[in-house]
């Protein structure tokens, strides 16, 4: 009794076994391995980047021949490429060719730059001067100038002592002697009525030693209804004249920007430099 049971527990675990393990799941995992796909030789990337960064003759086995060729065709490095012009810019075909200029064989001779030409020089006379001394100083001025030549010339003539403040000349000695008389009843006192010389039949309103103080007077009368004019007074002296020569412009500009004396003038003119009393 205990045999046949044994029996049974055995057969019962091959059964198990041979359903588990048997021919139908072998058969199975046939049939799955029969339906996969064929994808042939696949590489990972690795592989391949691995392959290419190895120099030839080392590792895998030469590529085929028709990939080597295939590689060759595709190489443009060694290819020559022809340029091509940008779309943007358009090409003239039928503009003419730009020919270089020509180039001048001769020997240019270095031409010498004309003379400078001299500073322009003057001549020329400043008075007159009442006084020696006052043209004296003057004189050294102008001499400042490197080629000047300078000198002081006394001549004879006229200088003003005074102003006259006056009535101007009248027709006759009757219209001068009215008026006269009328100037006397407005309040003026300092009056002279003039009977001979240049300014005869004149009447005299005052005499100022300068000229400022005698147009202020003269404008006075004239308020009161009277015309007056101002009459240098003069008398014969020995006045002074500065010559020069070879006196530059600018020398000349700034003695004109000066003050000068009352009545001296400055006259000049372009001449060749020479003595400064011609």
């Amino acid at each position: 009794m205990r045999w046949a049971l044994a029996i049974l527990v055995s057969l019962n675990a091959v059964l198990f076994l041979w359903i588990q393990f048997g021919p139908a799941r072998q058969g199975q995992e046939l049939g799955s391995r029969e339906v996969l796909p064929d994808f042939g030789d696949i590489r990972l990337l690795e592989e391949v980047t691995s392959a290419e960064e190895k120099p030839a003759g080392e590792g895998e086995a030469p590529p085929p021949a028709e990939v080597a060729v295939q590689e060759e065709s595709t190489d443009i490095s060694s290819a020559p490429v022809e340029e091509e012009a940008p779309a943007s810019v358009p090409v003239d075909r039928e503009a003419p060719a730009i020919s270089d200029p020509p180039v001048s064989t001769a020997v240019s001779v270095a031409e010498e730059p004309p003379p400078s030409l001299p500073p322009v020089e003057y001549c020329g006379e400043f008075g007159p001067f009442p006084s020696r001394n006052m043209a004296e100083g003057f004189r050294r001025k102008l001499a400042m100038a490197p080629n000047a030549e300078v000198a002081i010339e006394s001549r004879k003539g006229k200088v003003d002592v005074g102003y006259w403040v006056m009535i101007p000349p009248l027709a006759s000695v009757e219209d001068a002697e009215a008026m006269y008389k009328k100037l006397r009843e407005a309040g003026f006192e300092d009056l002279w009525l003039m009977r001979k010389g240049e300014h005869a039949k004149g009447i005299s309103m005052g005499l100022y030693t300068e000229e400022r103080y005698a147009r202020r007077h003269g404008n006075n009368i004239r308020k009161k209804g009277f015309e007056t004019v101002i009459v240098p007074k003069q008398k014969n002296a020995r006045l002074f004249w500065v010559v020069f020569s070879g006196v530059s412009q600018n020398v000349l500009e700034a003695l004109e920007k000066g003050k000068l004396p009352q009545g001296a003038a400055l006259r000049k003119k372009t001449c060749a430099r020479g003595s400064a009393s011609n």
